[in-house]
């Protein structure tokens, strides 16, 4: 369940989202252990108010909670199953302590945009276990006394945004066409099954790119994200690798058609 209402300049905006999980789960990895049935939950509650001004300054107050596992015969942990956790924790890839599982975290942020080119924001949290036997968020840190309390630390986050041009990102396209059957994503991955074709999805994958079939063309979609840049500096070895890694796809569904 969601309801918010979206920042506009000189007004309150809000957000409230909560999630419930059910079912069952089993105690243990073994296919013989007995199952628990699961209750959990998480919440997600800001508010905020966007100044007028050429900076777009907001001020917001947030809340986020996830349930942790207690004693009680019931599995009351929280999994938050996929999905980024950019948005609410910070950048995951390079620090993601936090997460929505036993966990209580108040906190505020100011966010600005001074020009087209540049925006940013500064967060502060602070963060509660919510069952004090169950292990802290994402960290796996637990104590299974309990006597270590449930305060877990604070969390300051800034970041600065900066365009380095008209566009904020751009992306890549490397296509070949393939005289198969008609394909789509999911076919490229179901009939390219030999190990040369299986080697060159996993290069193309290691190099962050995204197959995609249109018309008949088999493509390759690169997209720039975090600090990694496919690209750079041309490297012919590196296209090399790629290209033929494409080749030995397209030559895979060629076969199979």
């Amino acid at each position: 369940m969601r309801i918010f209402r979206e920042p506009a300049s000189g007004k309150l905006d809000y957000q409230l989202e909560y999630a419930y999980q059910f079912g069952r789960i089993r105690t243990g990895t073994s296919a013989a252990a007995p199952w628990q049935d699961v209750s959990a939950h998480t919440l997600h509650a800001e508010l905020g108010y966007q100044f007028a001004g050429a900076w777009q300054p907001r001020l917001s107050a947030f809340y986020d909670f996830g349930s942790g596992d207690r004693a009680g015969g019931r599995y009351t942990r929280f999994d938050g199953l996929y999905g980024s956790r950019r948005g609410d924790w910070g950048p995951g890839g390079l620090y993601g302590p936090l997460g929505r599982s036993n966990i209580r975290s108040p906190g505020v942020r100011l966010e600005a945009k001074p020009g087209k080119r540049l925006d940013g924001f500064i967060a502060y949290r602070a963060n509660w276990l919510d069952s004090a036997t169950d292990s802290f968020a994402s960290t796996g840190v637990r104590d299974p006394g309990g006597t270590a309390g449930r305060f877990a630390g604070r969390d300051v986050m800034l970041r600065l945004h900066i365009r380095r041009g008209k566009f904020d990102q751009g992306h890549l396209v490397i296509a070949m066409q393939s005289h198969g059957g008609p394909l789509d994503a999911a076919g490229v991955d179901a009939q390219a099954r030999d190990d040369v074709a299986r080697r060159a999805l996993f290069t193309l994958a290691a190099r962050d790119l995204r197959l995609h079939v249109e018309d008949g063309w088999l493509q390759a979609r690169w997209q720039p994200h975090g600090f990694v840049f496919f690209p750079g500096p041309f490297i012919e070895s590196k296209w090399r690798e790629v290209l033929e890694a494409m080749r030995a796809v397209v030559t895979s569904l060629d076969q199979v058609s």
